[in-house]
């Protein structure tokens, strides 16, 4: 009897009707020297900032399968070595997301896929002052993992995904990001 009512309880985290708010990989920082090795010497290229911050919230539809949104929020800062100009690339995007949870036990695998939409702001100096781009950011993320059951209401999440991100400059440019990610975070159900 203990055992089935534990089980019922860790099942109540994720059925109908209660909400989730989730921090995977809610918040990177990367501060990079972008180096680089020749048969003629060593050097830096670059140094590279990166912030991210990407909380979710959902609610779930159904026992086990949430649906809700990501604000992806990023910042990227470029300066070249010798170079007086830095780059900027901010972008925010918006994308729903559906996630479902295997099982009822403390730890559940979970599969999750979202798509979103967002404006990408680009800035470089140049000699005579700063240029701007504005353009839409296409965002599409798979990922599968797992989730510990730390108590009724918290979970520790590690995960591994896949995310696709393409903006169009105009009908002779486009850029193409794909990255693989390992993802650690956290997750507050009620």
């Amino acid at each position: 009897l203990f055992v089935l009512s534990g089980i019922l309880v860790m099942n109540a985290q994720t059925t109908k009707g209660k909400f989730m708010i989730a921090g995977s990989s809610g918040l990177d920082f990367i501060a990079e020297t972008q180096k680089y090795k020749t048969n003629h010497g060593d050097g830096t290229s670059g140094k590279l900032l990166q912030i991210s911050i990407d909380p979710q919230a959902g609610w779930f539809v159904m026992d086990n399968l949430a649906a809700g949104l990501i604000l992806e929020m990023n910042y990227e800062g470029y300066k070249a070595d010798g170079a007086e100009h830095r780059e900027s690339v901010t972008y925010f995007v918006l994308a729903p997301f559906a996630r479902y949870y295997f099982g009822t036990t403390k730890i559940r695998p979970f599969a999750e896929a979202s798509v979103g939409l967002g404006p990408k702001f680009v800035k470089y100096e140049v000699m005579d002052g700063v240029e701007k781009d504005e353009t839409l950011l296409f965002a599409l993320q798979l990922k599968g993992g797992a989730a510990f059951f730390m108590s009724d209401n918290f979970s520790l999440e590690m995960s591994l995904g896949y995310r696709y991100l393409s903006d169009r400059y105009d009908s002779d440019y486009r850029d193409v990001n794909s990255d693989f990610m390992i993802q650690a975070g956290f997750t507050v159900y009620w």
